[in-house]
């Protein structure tokens, strides 16, 4: 008697077609992980941002700003569009929310890929006890979401007068 050993053309085309199907299912969804993680990631890099700000307003114990970059990555934009060339920290010796000569500049984020970031200012100024110099009660918003919005939620992130940042999620507008 005689062992076949291997598949059946027939088993290999169903097993084929089996796993097709389970690709066709499986695609989106984990496209939607992808754009879900990218979505917390670049969140995650303006709390890093306005979290460097304030603590560099206490160690150094004077005012630092954060503000969105101009095309150059060299001063603030007037513009409340921080995805397009990213946000500068830097510590403002004169207070102008500027960078002039004397000012340090600590660090630079360039812009995000495929989203938009869009705030209530163009700037956060952080005195050296750590609050901002927003009036009491009053907020900075900032509003990411994806480009077209294909993930369920956005990122919603409040800077209170206090200094803290608060991040939620946010319906896609």
């Amino acid at each position: 008697m005689k062992m076949n050993k291997g598949f059946t053309l027939i088993e290999l085309m169903v097993t084929l077609t089996v796993a097709a199907i389970i690709l066709t299912i499986a695609i989106p969804s984990f496209r939607n992980v992808i754009l879900n993680n990218r979505l917390v990631t670049q969140a995650n890099e303006l709390i890093t941002g306005i979290n460097l700000t304030r603590s560099e307003a206490i160690k150094r114990g004077r005012s630092v700003t954060i503000c969105a970059a101009n095309a150059g990555l060299t001063d603030c934009a007037a513009s409340t569009d921080w995805a397009t060339n990213g946000w500068i920290v830097f510590v403002d010796v004169d207070g102008d929310s500027t960078v002039d000569v004397g000012d340090t500049i600590i660090r630079v984020w360039e812009g995000l890929i495929e989203s938009n970031l869009t705030s209530t200012v163009n700037s956060v100024v952080y005195r050296s006890t750590g609050m901002t110099s927003l009036a009491a009660g009053a907020t900075a918003a900032f509003t990411l979401q994806i480009t077209g919005c294909p993930v369920t939620t956005a990122r919603s992130i409040t800077v209170l007068s206090t200094g803290r940042p608060n991040v939620s999620s946010a319906t896609c507008s």
